[in-house]
């Protein structure tokens, strides 16, 4: 209950801080309006897309899911901001592994009527090129989405951390 209610303070504030109102909704709970079920539909496409793209180690494929501002977030690594740095960072990143992960959504929260965050986590396997090696891979994965003025959502912000130690 304590959790809760911290969460809900915290939503709270975001809200205020991007001067909306809350809208939270997430997996559980009451049934979404109409407008919020198809945000959430929505939301989800472009998690889908996102998990073909990395799968099929497309660049061009990643780049139009990102805002142009966007913020892609690795572990070990500085942020890389705007489509370029994106590009490059993706690029870099297909040319050693190739993926074959299953993106599983845990939570999709509406903070704002163009804000949202979905939680997630991944599992499969990793093909890295440099080696021949294929790895066991498994993330926990928050994606932060803005709508634009055409009401498309897009990835404004990602970042993840893996869950199993190094190594396996």
């Amino acid at each position: 209950m304590r959790v809760r209610l911290v969460t809900m303070l915290a939503l709270g504030l975001l809200g205020g801080l991007m001067g909306g109102p809350v809208l939270a909704q997430s997996t559980g709970g009451a049934a979404p309006t109409r407008h919020a079920a198809a945000d959430e539909e929505a939301l989800r496409a472009v998690l889908a897309s996102y998990n073909a793209a990395l799968n099929g180690g497309q660049t061009a494929a990643v780049l139009p899911l990102y805002t142009p501002d966007g913020i892609f977030m690795a572990p070990y690594s500085p942020s890389f901001i705007g489509q370029t740095a994106i590009r490059k960072a993706y690029d870099a990143v297909f040319a050693e592994l190739k993926f074959d992960v299953r993106f599983d959504i845990a939570e999709v929260v509406q903070i704002a009527p163009a804000w949202a965050f979905v939680r997630t986590n991944s599992a499969g396997t990793t093909l890295h090129h440099s080696t021949g090696k294929t790895t066991a891979e498994a993330n926990q994965e928050l994606f932060i989405f803005r709508k634009g003025d055409d009401g498309s959502w897009r990835i404004a912000r990602y970042s993840f951390s893996p869950t199993n130690p190094p190594g396996l």
